[in-house]
């Protein structure tokens, strides 16, 4: 059985419709900000992962410090994983992978000191969570709009990295939730 060149391109033209819109449906859905409802913080720096914000909505003041550690927090991260892979390039997979988590530590650890350290980010944070998904939402709701928004999360993703791999999915979930 043969194609003609037309039926070729028709079913071409079928299939990449079919991948585009089974790829839309896999894309998940994140409503505006102002459709979701904010967690409550915890009053206070008591809880696991510091708020960038005051009770007084302005920036805490080891973010401002933190937007500049964020380039530190990247550079680490490519040091430690050129490092693991030079250290265990004979094991790929794994000398990669112990590259990255290597990486990632030495970026978190960069952060850090560059917003003054763990005792300065606490002694200037008045509001806190117990979850990075807690933490995200409550950012993206209440302060999204900001133009500075972009800013901010690049520096509280360099003090708690697992927020970049949680922030999307965090949000795609209370917005199924709704």
């Amino acid at each position: 059985m043969t194609f003609s060149e037309n039926s070729r391109k028709a079913l071409v033209v079928v299939i990449f419709v079919m991948c585009i819109t089974f790829g839309l449906a896999c894309v998940p859905k994140i409503l505006p900000p102002e459709q979701l409802t904010p967690p409550e913080p915890i009053k206070g720096n008591t809880g696991e992962f510091m708020s960038p914000y005051t009770q007084d909505d302005v920036l805490a003041e080891w973010v401002d410090m933190g937007i500049k550690a964020r380039m530190a927090g990247q550079a680490g991260q490519l040091i430690g994983a050129e490092v693991g892979q030079r250290v265990m390039g004979q094991i790929p997979f794994v000398g990669g992978f112990l590259g990255q988590m290597a990486g990632k530590a030495a970026g978190k650890a960069i952060a850090i000191q560059m917003c003054g350290g763990e005792e300065k980010i606490k002694a200037t944070s008045d509001l806190s969570f117990n979850s990075l998904d807690d933490l995200a939402l409550y950012i993206y709701v209440k302060h999204s709009k900001d133009k500075n928004y972009d800013d901010v999360l690049k520096a509280v993703t360099g003090i708690y990295p697992d927020l970049q791999e949680r922030y999307s999915q965090s949000l795609a979930n209370a917005s199924k939730d709704k």
